[in-house]
């Protein structure tokens, strides 16, 4: 209940990561994007994943933290992009909402318009079909 200056709330590790604005987070957005574009955020600590919902049906999984990408042009110039992302297409319309569930094994969407909820069975990398995969040599 009381307010904290920027420089202590920067070190606090918060249980949860649900809002759209922020240096963990702003790696989310494409180039030339709306603020409104990205409607939804959750974050998975323990798999260091970030699921958003945004205004053009797609689930997109990040790594978390999702910071941007820096690109070096030819001219020395530093050109900042969007992180690496899979899209996940399901909904007909915006997504309106993303949540992992309690065991962090499935995310959850709501769409807007199509007035539907997903559910995504999440696998982190290197398991396939339920199963841990053999290491390739």
């Amino acid at each position: 209940g009381k307010f904290l200056p920027k420089e202590e709330a920067k070190g606090i590790h918060w249980m949860t990561w649900t809002c759209v604005l922020g240096l963990e987070v702003n790696g989310i957005w494409p180039k030339y994007s709306n603020v409104n574009d990205i409607n939804s955020v959750d974050a998975n600590y323990s798999s260091a994943a970030l699921v958003t919902g945004d205004d053009f049906g797609l689930v997109k999984l990040f790594r978390f933290p999702c910071l941007k990408k820096v690109n070096q042009c030819a001219l020395t110039n530093v050109i900042l992009s969007a992180a690496k992302f899979k899209k996940y297409i399901g909904h007909s319309a915006h997504v309106t909402n993303v949540r992992w569930s309690h065991d962090l094994q499935w995310v959850l969407s709501t769409g807007g318009a199509d007035h539907s909820v997903f559910q995504w069975r999440f696998l982190p990398e290197g398991v396939m079909n339920g199963v841990l995969e053999p290491l390739l040599q």
